[in-house]
């Protein structure tokens, strides 16, 4: 016993020292021409959503050591309706991108992936209800954002096809 007591020791003290001589290094901020154009507040021009007039405002910036994309949304739509959103986006150093997106309305996360190419970002993905895909295009202080969306009611079972095509423009 008593020499497994000093192995231990040992063994503790040794993984001390190897740590305490090695300085933790965290990996390198990503830089990515797409997600940096995109960093900042963004405004919506009016678009049609589930037949209601809305309007988004998003936020962009990069967190964690710049490791993630952290997208908090607002939307608001003719008849007083307000949904909050949040988005964390990862992308790799060859432009693909995955993003888990959170809502008001709790549930199951819609889960996305997909890649740049330029400044142009093609998603594709969903969750159990609701699956699409979109484009997004950069073009200095716009953001394009085109894509189709299959909504499933979740009572019906009934699907319903959305189209997207919305304009946001660069406040700040």
């Amino acid at each position: 016993m008593k020499k497994f007591i000093c192995l231990l020791f040992f063994l503790f003290l040794f993984t001390e020292i190897s740590f305490s001589q090695e300085e933790i290094n965290l990996p390198p901020v990503i830089n990515n021409d797409f997600f940096n154009a995109c960093i900042g507040s963004w405004v919506s021009d009016e678009y049609t959503w589930g037949g209601q007039k809305c309007t988004d405002e998003i936020s962009l910036k990069w967190i964690l050591n710049g490791q993630y994309i952290l997208l908090n949304g607002l939307t608001k739509t003719e008849s007083g309706f307000v949904l909050n959103s949040m988005v964390i986006l990862l992308v790799d150093k060859e432009g693909n991108v995955k993003s888990w997106n959170f809502d008001d309305f709790g549930g199951e996360v819609a889960y996305f992936e997909g890649k740049i190419n330029g400044m142009v970002l093609n998603m594709e993905g969903g969750s159990k209800y609701f699956k699409g895909k979109y484009t997004l295009e950069v073009n200095e202080n716009i953001i394009y954002q085109k894509g189709e969306f299959r909504i499933i009611d979740p009572i019906s079972g009934k699907a319903q096809i959305e189209k997207l095509d919305i304009t946001y423009r660069k406040i700040k």
